[in-house]
């Protein structure tokens, strides 16, 4: 039987991707203040938020557990670019979210510049 992860185990392993992305986005925009990291066991639509204003990403522990890979690889960075975005922007007009200066940031980093993820939770 495969070990379940504490939450501590699972931030942690979050933290280290985000440290890891937070570093490559900072190569390619300049030094920025690191956001703290939080999960949510709430989550149940959204993988992730970014409170801008707050320098503050909450990730979905439900989406971790469930969907590793793609919250590791896809979702984390999606979130740091939002920050990203804020910081050398402030709030954009218009699509403030996902728009151009966002997306730009995104492609960058290597990554296309969805909006939305496509994954579900399982019971």
């Amino acid at each position: 039987m495969e070990h379940m992860k504490t939450q501590n185990e699972l931030l942690n392993e979050v933290l280290i991707t985000a440290q890891a992305a937070w570093a490559r986005l900072q190569r390619q925009h300049g030094v920025m203040v690191f956001p703290s990291i939080e999960l949510s066991n709430r989550f149940t639509k959204t993988a992730g938020h970014c409170l801008v204003a707050q320098n503050k990403i909450v990730i979905g522990t439900k989406f971790l557990i469930q969907h590793h890979d793609n919250m590791h690889n896809v979702i984390i960075p999606h979130e740091l670019c939002h920050q990203v975005d804020f910081n050398k922007n402030g709030f954009p007009k218009g699509n403030r979210w996902h728009g151009k200066t966002w997306q730009n940031i995104m492609i960058r980093y290597g990554l296309p510049a969805d909006t939305y993820h496509t994954m579900e939770l399982t019971k």
